[in-house]
């Protein structure tokens, strides 16, 4: 908690619980949005904005799925050869997002080859669905504990642009520092709560509201 001086007066200022760049702080949070980045924003969107962390989550997940899915397909051959009487015979399959042939090539005549449009529009999405909800669970924490912006104030001339930079620059060290300042952290984190936590009723682990999707 800082007191800040304005027209004289001191104002409390509330502060993050810990640094953005604190990501080994906790390791419950960090192997969290290492490995499934998509549970720990769908558990920080059940708590902060009420949205369903179910819902969130599957969404994010086939998002970041398919994305996966299409960039590996997409390194796959555009065609498919066999060897025939020593010629090459098209064996009739065909990637249709393979690789995209530039038609530029270097001084050495090796071909330039870049992705194809579609696997960078779909991954471009997988991004921006990313950015825009750590945007406004940040942004949200901010206004609820009344957090003032400390690394980039009102980033690029954009009301609250901290949150934008924070969410595009640093995506997974927001996450982890909004973990950790929700307490999503150690012995109180579970990865199969909605809301992130464990609670002991009557002596029983109980996992939050599990049955409110």
């Amino acid at each position: 908690v800082l007191f800040l001086p304005v027209g004289g007066n001191l104002v409390k200022s509330m502060s993050w619980s810990s640094g953005l760049c604190n990501c080994f702080q906790d390791c419950c949070s960090f192997w969290t949005v290492c490995c499934i980045p998509s549970v720990a924003i769908g558990q920080l969107a059940k708590r902060v904005l009420g949205y369903s962390c179910v819902f969130v989550t599957i969404l994010l997940s086939s998002l970041f799925t398919l994305a996966g899915l299409f960039e590996l397909y997409a390194d796959l051959p555009r065609q498919d050869y066999k060897k025939e009487n020593g010629l090459n015979m098209l064996n009739g399959w065909v990637n249709p997002i393979a690789c995209h042939v530039s038609e530029l090539k270097r001084e050495d005549h090796e071909v330039i080859c870049a992705p194809d449009p579609f696997v960078l529009a779909f991954c471009s999405i997988s991004f921006c669905a990313a950015c825009v909800f750590t945007t406004v669970l940040r942004n949200t924490i901010r206004r609820r504990d009344k957090i003032d912006q400390k690394y980039c104030t009102d980033c690029a001339n954009i009301k609250d642009g901290e949150d934008c930079c924070c969410a595009f620059w640093c995506g997974p060290c927001s996450i982890c520092q909004m973990m950790r300042h929700e307490g999503l952290t150690g012995k109180d984190y579970s990865v199969i709560s909605q809301t992130g936590t464990v609670h002991l009723v009557d002596n029983k682990v109980s996992y939050g509201n599990v049955g409110n999707a």
